[in-house]
């Protein structure tokens, strides 16, 4: 059963966030279909 959902995540920059994201979407059987990133000032 596919269920689809959005995650928005809010924080502080850092080296390795988005991998480690994605090892965990990963590790629970999800599928990481397209992502996008905005700088807020």
């Amino acid at each position: 059963m596919n269920i689809p959902f959005i995650v928005t995540l809010v924080g502080e920059d850092r080296p390795g966030l988005v991998n480690a994201l994605a090892e965990c979407a990963a590790a629970n059987g999800a599928n990481w279909l397209d992502s996008s990133m905005a700088h807020l000032a």
